[in-house]
């Protein structure tokens, strides 16, 4: 059984910045798509962006539809405003071209529709598509970059692969150990550049957060000159400064495997 969720805007007027400030109660993906509220719950790539003198929008195309409670359309438009702080959605921001989505926007307090913001469509044409400009406190988006879902998914969990999202969202039923096998088995590092001319190599990571234990960097005569001991590393890049030239080996120890690159380093 999930808790119905009692939604909090609190709208704080700043009379040093002459505006309005939007906080909002944190909803989560899995447990606001559960919730009894009327809601819609899409994946969903964006096709395009309109922007209006009063207003933006941009254009959704549904690829797959979770839950419909409203009647949605194969297209849907969504309208907002850009450098706001009063609960309108920065369409251009939030929803980049050509990205995929997972997006819930919350029907809260009205039976027939949504309690939204007015909006402003100077078109001479007719769309035959569901338009809507929510509150972003009734709208949860998770994005999806190099098949990793990223957002407020749960409380304590904030990205997944891809592969095993859609799957596991019926019982919200997302175990760290599973996690941590795929950061391990797909380790997601880009080391860069490499070969180096200056000393300094970086290491990417697409994920948010890694489950790495341990880094080691040796030397060819077998000497760590780097070891490090980590719970968990809440970068996306890590950059090194090597003094002097030579291959030397970059070790990760990612649960119970251990993984190795090997770094060039040429000072010019």
């Amino acid at each position: 059984m999930y808790l119905k969720h009692v939604q909090l805007i609190v709208l704080l007027w700043l009379p040093i910045t002459n505006a309005w400030a939007c906080l909002c109660w944190p909803l989560y993906f899995c447990e606001y798509l559960h919730s009894p509220e009327k809601k819609i719950v899409i994946e969903a790539t964006v096709s395009h962006h309109r922007i209006y003198e009063q207003n933006d929008a941009v254009y959704l195309k549904v690829d797959q539809i979770f839950r419909d409670d409203i009647g949605i359309t194969s297209f849907i438009k969504i309208y907002g405003e850009s450098g706001t702080a009063d609960c309108h959605v920065d369409v251009l921001k939030r929803f980049p071209d050509d990205s995929k989505v997972y997006l819930i926007l919350g029907m809260e307090f009205n039976g027939e529709g949504a309690w939204t913001h007015s909006f402003v469509n100077p078109d001479d044409f007719y769309e035959d598509l569901w338009e809507i400009a929510p509150f972003s406190c009734f709208m949860v988006l998770l994005e999806v970059k190099n098949n990793i879902v990223s957002g407020p998914i749960l409380p304590d969990l904030s990205e997944y692969p891809l592969a095993d999202f859609e799957s596991r969202l019926q019982n919200c039923d997302y175990p760290e150990e599973v996690l941590d096998n795929y950061r391990c088995d797909q380790l997601p590092f880009i080391v860069y550049p490499n070969p180096s001319t200056d000393g300094v190599i970086n290491i990417g990571n697409l994920y948010r957060y890694t489950s790495i234990s341990r880094i080691r960097i040796c030397d060819l005569s077998g000497r760590y000159i780097y070891d490090e001991i980590v719970e968990s590393i809440p970068y996306q890049k890590a950059t090194f400064t090597f003094d002097f030239s030579g291959m030397y080996i970059l070790e990760f120890h990612c649960s119970d495997k251990v993984f190795y690159e090997k770094l060039i380093v040429q000072l010019e």
